[in-house]
Parts: structure tokens; sequence; C-alpha cells
């Protein structure tokens, strides 16, 4: 079953979030960026509460720019490393990723999507692996498809 939701109409649309889902594979392809879930993504509770007969999810967003124009920001703090040894310790830098180096945040297996913001022809997207990930990018549309 396939939803899909305009970013360029007079009425931004709730786009539901999959949070703490699993991305099993992230794709670049015919002008979209393409998430693929986990399967059983009924298991978490994001999901229970949206779509609880889903068993996967792909996502994908239809960018109206080049694939240039995608903005993939790494936040890393070491706060957040076991091996800070000052807890309060709040040095954090930032890396700009390229976006032909996207499939590769899947590997390990831990790329899990945390939010998402919606904008006038914009996505903000906050992904989570070993660090922070933040996606924006240009998109007229977004489609949601459900595997049940």
């Amino acid at each position: 079953m396939k939803e899909v939701y305009y970013l360029n109409k007079e009425t931004l649309p709730r786009i539901p979030v999959p949070h703490d889902c699993l991305i099993r594979e992230v794709a670049l392809k015919d002008g979209f960026l393409e998430f693929t879930f986990e399967d059983d993504i009924n298991l978490h509770d994001s999901i229970q509460a949206i779509k609880p007969e889903a068993k996967s999810l792909i996502i994908r967003y239809h960018l109206i720019y080049d694939l240039d124009d995608i903005e993939i920001i790494f936040l890393e703090s070491i706060a957040y490393h076991w091996w800070a040894r000052d807890p309060y310790a709040h040095k954090s830098h930032f890396r700009v990723y390229d976006y032909k180096k996207l499939p590769e945040l899947t590997k390990d297996g831990s790329l899990s999507y945390n939010a998402h913001y919606v904008n006038y022809n914009a996505m903000f997207i906050r992904l989570s692996s070993r660090c922070s990930i933040h996606i924006e990018l240009f998109a007229d549309y977004v489609e949601y498809e459900w595997i049940c």
C-alpha cells in the first residue's frame, strides 16, 4: 500500500515517523533517495501506533534538485563516546559527508531513523548510527510504501 505526501501544497502534511526503526538499505536512484527498512518493522512501538500490520517499509523522497544539493552532516560529540574521560565534555565537531557514500551507512546494521521535519519542498531527516546524522534535502513529495 502506497501513501503519498506532497510537500508543495498550501498545507504541509503530517508524515508518520518510523522512530528507532533500522534501515536495511539506502539507495539513490531515479531521482529518489530511498530508505528500505528492516523486516518485522511492526515490532517497534512507533509502527504499532501507525500501521501495526506492516512487515516492512520503503520511504522514497522525490528530489527536485540535483543530488549535489543533498547536505549530510555528521555530528560527533565526545560526550557520547565511551572513551570520554570527562562526562561533561561537550566538544563536538561536524563533518560534511559525500552523498555518494550514503549507502555505506547501513554496512554495520545499526543505522536507525530517529526523526524528520517537514518544510515547504524540503525535509530535514535525523538518523543515528555511531553518531548523529543530519540530512537536509529538497523534495516535492514523499512516498511511503508499506509492505504488509
